[in-house]
């Protein structure tokens, strides 16, 4: 086999690079190029039958089956069907009843005499037939390599079709219907097929139908990205699109997706990276200013994915500690995500722990009060207030009497008094160790 025919590259002999019209293998119907004698690919390459018995493809040697197939060409409707009767004959033994599958041989072959197998598949497979994508698969791919030129592609309502190339390319695009398939009506894929050759009228196009929901789709979408000025920002967002362009959503993020993947999967693959970039170059401020720029860039994404936008949704988005989360701070806090509310907890923590601090400079600064005794300082000696309410708590208590939440217990430097963070080992103020 020619290098065209293995990897679609020209062929390099001489005989043929010399010849001014190139190998014969480049074109559909020799069975053997005449200058180069390298021998083609039969011109019925990736045919075989879907709706068909699978059994009768094994019978004719159709694409996807292991077995050679029955080889007694040129052939009449007769023949065929003597010969398929013997095929199920001998596999019998393996509990196989070919009674249907015969019947539907017979009732589908027409009568009329028949040169190779690529005329039995084009007679039977007339038709491609797409399903229906109901429920959460929303994509469907049909086995075929090969359409035979002259079928019909019957795609259902609310579906569309995209022939897709051998390299994964897309091709031409089909709106619910029935539609004839001829080098003319499916431009882009006869252009990726091979031509018939000179004095022959058989050939196929080399394309895989893929058929594709068109129904609307509801999603949740949820992206975590960092401001410009490293805020953690979150974008919670309800949205409604559909399908509306098969071509580009192959070309963009279809191949990263299964065919029954939900639709936040969906949305997540589409919308994640424009929208990390776009949060990526704002302003906190700026973004709490002007939310539709969340939406504008969240429309945008889906539609370069070949979406149509519906509805786009905003639900609470900010940064954690965003008031417009609504409700007590406890209420915030408590319908955050376990990952969200633990960082909301440090932060808040953090604060607790400087404005402890300050207090605690403050009051060792001011004079001892009426009656000589100074006055009490350093952590814990005051009262604790509670990160999540905000209530005051009796000192060193571990719960709040508010809320119930956790209050942190405060470390403090045992030579000096002064607070000391979770994880500090040596007092900043004098030095010594903290236990």
């Amino acid at each position: 086999m020619c290098e065209h025919c293995a990897g679609d590259a020209p062929c390099t002999l001489a005989s043929c690079a010399g010849s001014g019209t190139g190998c014969a293998c480049t074109r559909a119907g020799p069975p053997r190029c005449p200058a180069c004698g390298h021998e083609c690919l039969p011109w019925y390459f990736g045919l075989g039958l879907v709706d068909g018995p699978p059994l009768i493809n094994d019978f004719l040697g159709g694409a996807g089956s292991e077995n050679p197939g029955f080889q007694g060409y040129p052939a009449t409707r007769a023949s065929l069907l003597a010969a398929a009767k013997a095929f199920y004959t001998d596999i019998e033994d393996e509990g196989v009843r070919g009674a249907e599958d015969l019947a539907w041989l017979e009732r589908e072959l027409p009568d009329r005499p028949y040169r190779d197998v690529g005329d039995v598949l084009t007679a039977l497979g007339g038709t491609v037939r797409g399903p229906s994508l109901e429920g959460a698969t929303w994509m469907a791919r049909s086995p075929l390599g090969a359409i035979p030129i002259g079928a019909h592609l019957i795609v259902p309502p609310a579906e569309m079709a995209l022939l897709v190339g051998r390299r994964g390319t897309s091709q031409d695009v089909f709106p619910p219907g029935d539609h004839l398939l001829t080098r003319a009506s499916a431009p882009r894929a006869a252009e990726q097929s091979r031509e018939p050759a000179p004095g022959s009228d058989r050939a196929v196009l080399e394309s895989t139908p893929v058929f594709y929901s068109t129904r609307e789709q509801a999603g949740q979408l949820t992206v975590a990205a960092r401001t410009r000025a490293g805020t953690r920002y979150v974008v919670n967002a309800t949205v409604r699109y559909a399908l509306r362009d098969p071509a580009r959503f192959t070309a963009t993020i279809g191949r990263n997706l299964s065919p029954s993947a939900p639709s936040s999967t969906v949305l997540g693959v589409a919308v994640s990276g424009p929208l990390t970039a776009m949060v990526g170059q704002q302003e906190d401020a700026a973004l709490a200013a002007d939310p539709k720029a969340v939406e504008s860039t969240i429309r945008a994404a889906l539609e370069a994915a070949g979406f149509e936008v519906r509805s786009v949704a905003l639900g609470p988005s900010g940064s954690p500690l965003n008031a417009a989360m609504g409700g007590t701070p406890s209420d915030a806090l408590a319908r955050l995500p376990p990952e969200q509310r633990a960082m909301v907890q440090a932060r808040m923590e953090e604060a607790m722990r400087r404005r402890a601090a300050a207090g605690a400079a403050s009051r060792s600064a001011s004079p001892p009060p009426a009656g000589g005794a100074p006055a009490p300082s350093g952590p814990g000696s005051g009262p604790s207030e509670c990160p999540a309410c905000g209530a005051a708590n009796p000192p060193r208590v571990k719960f709040c009497g508010s809320c119930g939440q956790p209050i942190p217990q405060r470390r403090a430097c045992p030579s000096c008094g002064a607070e000391a963070g979770p994880t500090v080992k040596f007092c900043g103020s004098c030095g010594a160790r903290v236990p």
